[in-house]
């Protein structure tokens, strides 16, 4: 089993958690399937870690989350990912 852990950012926010509460909070059938995928896909995280070098991980840190409409990845959302595994490399990935 792999340690699930959210990121917290300096001001004590963890902004993968709040996305899955706004989704779960949503009404209707899509909010209720996303919110169902992302579950299953924590799960599958926790149990089977990522399918590559799965022996050398035992830590997963969620960092954030947003709604992804196309193939190519936002340029604003890879830098906002880059600044918080910064975050957590100075707090010295020490995450609770």
């Amino acid at each position: 089993m792999h340690d699930i852990r959210f990121y917290k950012d300096p001001s004590g926010v963890q902004p993968a958690k709040e996305y899955i509460k706004k989704i779960q909070n949503q009404k209707g059938k899509t909010a209720r399937i996303q919110a169902k995928q992302i579950a299953s896909y924590i799960q599958l995280l926790a149990k089977d870690g990522f399918a590559l070098n799965k022996n050398y991980i035992d830590k997963i840190n969620l960092l954030h989350a947003f709604p992804k409409k196309t193939q190519k990845t936002p340029q604003r959302e890879i830098d906002q990912a880059i600044r918080e595994v910064k975050d957590l490399r100075e707090k010295g990935l020490r995450e609770d």
